[in-house]
């Protein structure tokens, strides 16, 4: 009988201890439900809760840190004490301490447990609107709470997106990736890694679009010659196939023009008789060539229908022949031997920089040449020679003369019968005869010449 009462005192006491201890358990648990219990991070709040017996009188907890007190509450609210979201970091071990009493007993719990690595926040990466030819960079970023080393692949996307591992996006579209839609949607993915492995992942839209480019021609600086066709052919490309292309002209000069050739060509000439540029065009003038596509299907504020190309067409003359704008023989010069004979005689070149000069001879072989002229005045535009001669027998005898005018380069000249009148000379004696013993009045040895 005593063995069967302390057999029950036993057992009670045992379902007793048995009570206590059960409700002195602790269980742990995350704010957010989502995450597994098991492995707290650092962006978790943690808690530690529990359910004490009916008897329990007092009560307390406390948090170690690596082994090493932490905090302590003394009055614990709800049966549960916490650690604050971001207090703990990964790698710390953390225990929860339990202290439980009904005033004569005293029982303890505790749990351990390891902060796990917190995912990286998926990249902020957003959808996008994206053009042609234009680049398009963001920089992607993500936070981690443990302050990890992050980077950054894209999984899935086109291949003229790529990001660097630190975050930076280049997206270059070209027309070919759009070709023939002016309109393409482009998904893409986006993943950030931590140290640990850790990873998230954004899923994002690009739509790009077709940007009218310009058309491309490339000019040069040209030079025409007076009297000669000058045609120089402009020949564009568009991207887009954007025809017909429209072509304008601005020049200084009125001369010019522009003809077109055909939906993408045309021709820059001199609206002049055969297309060739005249004296008049001399010099060296600015050109600007505009060229117009006809458009694109959708507007972009990236659109450029235009290109515009500046170049100088520079006109080379050819040297024109200076002109004797006196008719030497019309009226006739006439004078008489002896007298002072003073003729001017005009010339003039279209050539406006042209120096002028005179010569004159005649058509016999006296020597030397008996005529002459000075050239006077030289202007950019005429020229003055002076005959200014006192006549004499060579004169006379050579009366059919050629007066020649010069530029440097090239020359005309001008003949005429200059009517001029002989006077009778007086005997001259002009040989002696060379006979032995002459004195010099043997005259049978004389040649007479008569003027």
């Amino acid at each position: 009988m005593k063995r069967l009462k302390l057999t029950l005192l036993m057992l009670v006491l045992f379902v007793l201890f048995a009570a206590t201890i059960y409700g002195a358990s602790i269980t742990f648990h995350k704010l957010n439900v989502a995450i597994d219990e098991d492995s707290p991070t650092t962006d978790d709040e943690l808690i530690c809760s529990w359910t004490p017996s009916g008897d329990t009188t007092d009560q307390n907890a406390s948090w170690y840190l690596n082994g090493t007190f932490y905090s302590q509450n003394l009055t614990p609210d709800n049966n549960q004490i916490s650690l604050a979201a971001l207090t703990a970091k990964k790698g710390d071990n953390w225990t929860c301490v339990v202290n439980l009493t009904n005033g004569t007993t005293t029982v303890r719990s505790n749990i351990s447990f390891i902060i796990q690595n917190a995912d990286p926040s998926p990249p902020n990466a957003t959808d996008a609107t994206i053009y042609e030819d234009v680049t398009y960079a963001p920089m992607i970023v993500s936070t981690d709470v443990d302050n990890d080393v992050l980077i950054y692949f894209q999984v899935i996307g086109p291949s003229f997106c790529d990001i660097t591992s630190g975050g930076l996006v280049g997206c270059l579209v070209d027309h070919d990736d759009l070709t023939p839609n002016p309109q393409v949607n482009y998904n893409l993915t986006y993943v950030v890694l931590d140290e640990d492995f850790g990873s998230n992942a954004k899923n994002v839209t690009y739509t790009a679009y077709e940007v009218n480019d310009p058309p491309e021609m490339t000019l040069t600086n040209q030079t025409a010659t007076e009297g000669t066709l000058f045609n120089y052919t402009i020949v564009v490309t568009d991207e887009e196939n954007d025809v017909p292309i429209t072509f304008t002209l601005a020049s200084n000069s009125t001369s010019l023009e522009l003809q077109t050739i055909d939906n993408l060509s045309t021709s820059l000439t001199f609206n002049r008789p055969g297309n060739a540029p005249i004296l008049a065009d001399k010099g060296t003038w600015w050109v600007s060539i505009n060229a117009t596509d006809n458009g694109s299907l959708i507007d972009t504020p990236f659109d450029n229908p235009t290109t515009i190309q500046n170049i100088t067409v520079t006109v080379d003359t050819i040297n024109h022949l200076p002109n004797i704008t006196t008719n030497l023989s019309n009226p006739v010069v006439s004078e008489t031997q002896g007298n002072l004979l003073t003729k001017y005689v005009y010339a003039n070149d279209t050539d406006p920089l042209d120096t002028l000069t005179f010569s004159m001879n005649s058509n016999c072989s006296i020597t030397p040449n008996p005529w002459s002229i000075s050239t006077k005045n030289s202007t950019p535009e005429n020229g003055t020679g002076l005959i200014n001669l006192t006549l004499t027998n060579d004169h006379i005898v050579c009366r059919w003369v050629t007066v020649t005018v010069s530029d440097g380069d090239d020359q005309s000249s001008q003949t005429a019968f200059f009517n001029l009148l002989n006077t009778n000379d007086a005997p001259a004696i002009n040989r002696y005869s060379y006979a032995a013993g002459n004195i010099g009045t043997d005259m049978d040895n004389l040649t007479l010449v008569k003027g």
